[in-house]
């Protein structure tokens, strides 16, 4: 016999059209199906969503793939638009990487210099909070507090 929990397995993995099902489950489906208020139940929520995919493959059919290709199409043109806009126009000596370079060379990038100003800025700044933990007094050694805290580092006072 039939479970009712191997019959949703089945009617959600095979839908509500038995002959879709397993030969050896169709007739203990059926049996199931006779004798069970919730058999029947599962099978008609399967038949529903088996009705809403097929409206939604019907739906999706021919009309909406020419109405993607469309849009594709319109997509591609646009795109091939600007990639012709931002091509050099001449072959000659005024377009392509000479210029680049003479432009890098006469205009050079110094992004560098900001991250080396932050560099040392960050190195400066831990120096120097080493330097005011080094010159701190140590904690008493008898306070149970100063067991919990580390050891001063004593590199700077040296």
């Amino acid at each position: 016999m039939l479970s009712l929990r191997r019959f949703k397995w089945l009617a959600d993995s095979y839908g509500a059209d038995l002959q879709r099902w397993p030969q050896e489950e169709r007739d203990d489906a059926l049996a199931l199906l006779g004798g069970s208020l919730e058999a029947r139940e599962l099978l008609a929520q399967a038949r529903r969503l088996d009705e809403a995919l097929e409206a939604n493959a019907r739906y999706d059919s021919p009309h909406r793939q020419v109405g993607r290709q469309a849009a594709l199409d319109r997509l591609r043109s646009g795109v091939e638009a600007r990639i012709a806009a931002a091509e050099p126009r001449s072959a000659g000596w005024g377009s392509g990487w000479k210029m680049e370079a003479i432009g890098r060379l006469l205009q050079p990038d110094f992004s560098w210099v900001g991250v080396a100003t932050g560099g040392g800025l960050a190195i400066a700044a831990g120096l120097l909070i080493g330097g005011f933990y080094a010159s701190a007094p140590p904690p008493a050694s008898d306070a149970l507090l100063s067991m919990l805290e580390p050891a001063p580092i004593h590199l700077l006072t040296e």
